[in-house]
């Protein structure tokens, strides 16, 4: 059937086959495309494509939230749809559409990185050990990619990632080809995102995709025939940016259990931490200080299943000068610019939280400081100095857990 005009409004792309695979419109963050979603069922979007359907669009554009579920399920749907409805309920509250649960094997056996990086503990400490060994020994690693092609497709602004990703791959032996926006790629035409990893992985052994749409790397997943990473879509998440962090806390503390772990700033927009919350979770001793202005708590939904339902403990602070002293990481973040919808709100919410060295004397000697980056003015520049800032560590850690996911996805020992 011909797509309806309020799935195309919100962004929702149909292929010939009629599965959505694709965004074609900017969606600025996760309500906005819960919006869509929920906006295309009720008005029949999605009714007569059947419940194969139905699964495969929720498998693209997930992390909606149940209670909102709740709310339309009670809704007077027609009989059709509110099947259809009852079908995608009863299949988030079982779990089978969470936002952080790949890596993701296709039919074809092929691995990918396209939403967190759900591994064990046991294998994140490999990949960290494997890391751990690249920088002792650089040599013996330095042409283990031979004959390996990177692709990386950012279509949205990078520095350390795509460059990250980059100076890896280089570094294991092999090449690298890509492209550094949107406007630079077929994107700019029109071409679905299914569509170019098609094309690029005959040209590529495995792909490094940033995309500003929730959900594209995963679409990417499905369609590539070679492994997918994820290296951020939209406010959703970042699955190589907490290998890095993981790494960092490791090296710093010296384990991953038994922390206090600060998140200031941005924690809805961030999706660095969200990925960070779901990793440390699994955790054992782990209790989370949320420290944010009202406007940008932790989403409901992150709360909900990684916080609340295995019972790790946490706290909510508007103050970071009052959660200071507890704290054994704490992790700052910018407020995200691009992800307001207007300038107003991010004007007054910029500023919100500013660690300076004033601040800091009231924190334990030996607290670990990361940051993303890129950073505007929440932290510092007086604080580089401090012995406890990690964030440029971090960047470095970064290369080097790279090179171990990307060895590790190719099946290289």
């Amino acid at each position: 059937s011909a797509p309806h005009l309020e799935s195309r409004a919100f962004g929702l792309y149909h292929e010939q086959d009629g599965v959505i695979a694709n965004l074609a419109m900017p969606i600025w963050n996760w309500g906005k495309l819960y919006e869509g979603i929920v906006r295309s069922i009720l008005t029949g979007a999605w009714s007569d494509e059947g419940e194969h359907n139905a699964d495969r669009a929720m498998n693209y554009y997930m992390g909606m939230s149940t209670d909102a579920i709740d709310i339309i399920c009670s809704q007077r749907l027609p009989a059709r749809t509110r099947r259809l409805v009852d079908l995608l309920h009863e299949r988030i509250r079982a779990g089978a559409f969470l936002p952080f649960v790949g890596p993701i094997v296709d039919q074809a056996g092929q691995v990918h990185v396209a939403a967190d990086v759900a591994l064990t503990p046991q294998e994140i400490m490999e990949l960290i050990h494997t890391a751990c060994a690249i920088m002792e020994h650089p040599e013996q690693y330095a042409h283990k990619c031979d004959g390996k092609i990177l692709a990386t497709l950012f279509f949205e602004p990078s520095t350390r990632t795509r460059l990250s990703f980059e100076s890896a791959m280089l570094s294991l032996g092999g090449k690298v080809l890509g492209v550094a926006s949107a406007e630079s790629s077929s994107a700019s035409k029109g071409e679905t995102v299914a569509d170019t990893v098609r094309v690029v992985s005959c040209y590529s052994d495995i792909i490094a995709m940033r995309h500003p749409k929730e959900g594209a790397p995963l679409v990417a997943s499905m369609y590539a025939q070679v492994p997918v990473i994820n290296a951020g879509d939209g406010g959703h998440n970042h699955p190589t940016q907490t290998l890095a962090d993981l790494m960092t806390i490791y090296r710093e503390k010296g384990r991953l259990d038994d922390l206090t772990i600060g998140l200031c700033g941005d924690l809805k927009f961030g999706r660095t931490v969200h990925s960070l919350v779901a990793a440390m979770s699994r955790c054992t001793g782990i209790r989370f200080v949320l420290i944010s202005p009202e406007e940008l708590k932790l989403p409901r939904y992150v709360k909900d299943e990684y916080l609340k339902k295995p019972g790790v403990p946490y706290t909510q602070s508007t103050s970071l000068e009052a959660v200071m002293p507890e704290l054994d990481v704490l992790y700052m973040t910018r407020v995200q610019r691009e992800r307001f919808f207007n300038e107003e709100d991010y004007l007054r919410l910029r500023d919100s939280y500013i660690l300076t060295p004033d601040k800091l004397e009231a924190a334990k000697p030996d607290m670990s400081i990361l940051h993303p980056l890129p950073r505007v003015n929440e932290i510092a520049a007086a604080v580089d100095n401090d012995p406890r800032a990690c964030y440029f560590k971090q960047v470095k850690n970064g290369r080097y857990i790279r090179m171990a996911l990307m060895l590790k996805l190719l099946g290289i020992d």
